[in-house]
């Protein structure tokens, strides 16, 4: 069986055949650093990713309000809108995120 995403069971994010990425989606994805695949896991497997990486979403948009709102109180703008707030590599810090995106379906 194939460990992921905290669940042991065979086939999780490993569907049977393979789909080709047509030039145009290769072209976004070098253009834009990301592409959306549908369908690419099971609606039941999709659900089971979701709510560990949503958590893992959540837990860094606050600290990053957080965080935010301290540098901006520091600095005055107290009321202010806070800038863009970003996360970078979810996959160094979220068990989730790093088992998605080493996924075989993800990886091949």
């Amino acid at each position: 069986p194939v460990a992921a995403f905290g669940i042991a069971r065979p086939g999780l994010g490993q569907q049977a055949g393979t789909a080709e990425l047509s030039l145009e989606t290769l072209l976004s994805f070098e253009r834009d650093g990301h592409t959306v695949t549908r369908n690419l896991f099971s609606a039941e497997d999709f659900a089971e990713l979701a709510a560990p990486l949503r958590r893992f979403a959540e837990a860094e948009e606050a600290a990053a309000a957080a965080h935010a709102a301290a540098v901006m109180s520091a600095q005055d703008m107290d009321g202010e809108a806070p800038p863009f707030l970003q996360s970078f590599n979810p996959h160094r810090r979220c068990k989730a995120a790093r088992e998605l995106a080493l996924s075989p379906i993800i990886v091949a």
